[in-house]
């Protein structure tokens, strides 16, 4: 991004929380768009080399499961309110091509 570009960002969007990339290569952030007051859940494209390993489960499974786990899970955190406790979603591999989830309490 360009200074410009970051400038016109910060100028228009307030960073509320921020989940940094993950081992999935999973990262978001909650902003409020100033104007509006409106909150946005944003998520950021997966990086490389993290992002082929991502590309490989999607061809596997049709989803990036460790994604789509670490995406639930901080959609999780950022909308429950303050006080209160969120469960988080936890997978168990039981074979290469099929999995179970399970909530953890």
């Amino acid at each position: 991004m360009t200074e410009s570009q970051i400038n016109q960002f910060f100028n228009t969007y307030e960073v509320l929380d921020q989940q940094l990339e993950t081992a999935s290569g999973f990262s978001a952030m909650v902003v409020r768009e100033k104007s509006s007051g409106k909150n946005l859940f944003v998520i950021r494209g997966t990086q490389e080399p993290v992002d082929f390993l991502q590309d490989g489960m999607l061809v596997a499974t049709g989803l990036a499961k460790a994604q789509v786990i670490d995406a639930l899970n901080y959609f999780n955190k950022v909308t429950t309110p303050k006080g209160q406790t969120y469960n988080e979603i936890v997978s168990k591999i039981t074979s290469p091509l099929s999995s179970s989830f399970s909530i953890s309490i």
